[in-house]
């Protein structure tokens, strides 16, 4: 008696189901001095799992004998997690495979997708091998009273597309309080009027200790092409004495900033940072969407995504072209789908699908 197993196939990621195979039968053997005697038994044949093809043997003396032959299906649901990822920004697209009958994801069931914007800096914004020069100026005022308040302003050349912060490193600074406005403007020199442009943090209190200065942005600034400013308008020192705070700069052969009516060649020691993700949409080929607004730079959002096993792809949409790292959590099932046994020649088989646990018992041919 030679059975196998089959069941319905699968794409990528198996399937499997146990399976027990039971047959009752008679013997007679010959037992000295009393004749012959006859007992009943039971077989059992047991695959957990049984995969697609494989195969038992049993053999008995007289196959007619065997009466009341069953079998029990119980499926059994196999699932792996499958996550990918990809590096996106608007108008690109992103390939998907999913194998399975089905699938699954962390928000309460279904798949998710998670973007990381990449934090776009701009260090040095004057290119220092444009224009070369050693040591500082000494001249880098960024803030303070002289005889009056002290505005400046600093060159960036070609900057990120959008700004949404500037961190620049006090080298000196003064034991008073102080607060300035900051500006950015589109223009390609520095001048010595300062306060153009879109005013983007108000009344910021300057540090009185050295060190790194972060300035957040009240809102991103597009900063289209060519040239800009930063530009510093001090709004308060506290008494009526002189007290500047200057900033780590470079010498430079190019005019990079400027401050109570002056300009100098050098260029500052600044940072500006972009905001990430402004605006960015998903869609899948199948349908389903998410969307994403003001995700930071380094910044991970995930939302749901109800994609399909009939998902092969999906596509990018959004205002600005930062770079963004998506990754789709997904995870992939495949069930017990038409199992069968092939039992001497003859097929028996469950057509459907059987849940985790879920079992059905077939009478196959007992020939």
């Amino acid at each position: 008696m030679l059975e196998r197993l089959r069941r319905g196939t699968g794409r990528q990621l198996f399937a499997a189901f146990v399976v027990v195979l039971v047959a009752g039968g008679a013997v007679a053997p010959a037992l000295a001095g009393s004749g012959t005697a006859t007992w009943n038994g039971t077989v059992h044949l047991t695959g957990s799992p049984a995969e697609n093809g494989t195969t038992y043997q049993y053999e008995l003396n007289d196959p007619s004998a065997v009466s009341n032959l069953s079998v029990e299906m119980t499926g059994v649901t196999s699932s792996e997690w499958d996550n990918e990822s990809a590096t996106v920004s608007p108008g690109s697209s992103m390939g998907v495979s999913l194998a399975g009958d089905s699938v699954s994801g962390p928000s309460s069931g279904t798949p998710t997708i998670s973007i990381t914007p990449t934090e776009e800096s701009l260090s040095n914004p004057v290119d220092p091998t444009s224009h070369p020069g050693s040591g500082s100026t000494g001249q880098a005022v960024v803030a303070g009273r002289y005889g009056g308040l002290i505005g400046s302003e600093m060159l960036l050349e070609s900057p990120p597309d959008t700004v949404n912060g500037v961190t620049l490193t006090i080298a000196t600074s003064a034991a008073a309080t102080a607060r300035v406005d900051v500006y950015i403007s589109q223009e390609e020199t520095v001048d010595t009027t300062h306060g153009e442009g879109t005013l983007v943090a108000s009344n910021v209190t300057v540090p009185t200790s050295t060190g790194e200065w972060t300035i957040p942005f009240n809102q991103s600034v597009s900063m289209g092409s060519g040239n800009a400013t930063v530009e510093f308008v001090t709004t308060y020192v506290e008494g009526s004495s002189d007290h500047r705070w200057y900033f780590s700069d470079h010498k430079g052969t190019t005019t990079g900033y400027s401050w109570n009516g002056y300009t100098y060649d050098g260029w500052a020691d600044l940072t500006l940072y972009s905001p990430g993700i402004s605006n960015l949409t998903v869609t899948a080929d199948t349908g389903a969407t998410a969307s994403f607004t003001n995700v930071t730079g380094g910044e991970t959002v995930t939302k749901a995504l109800n994609v399909t096993t009939e998902t092969s792809a999906l596509s990018w949409d959004g205002a600005d072209g930062a770079e963004a790292t998506a990754t789709l959590h997904v995870q992939e099932q495949t069930q017990t789908t038409d199992p069968g046994i092939l039992l001497n020649g003859h097929e028996t088989r469950y057509t459907g699908t059987l849940n985790d646990g879920e079992t059905v018992t077939l009478s196959p041919n007992e020939s």
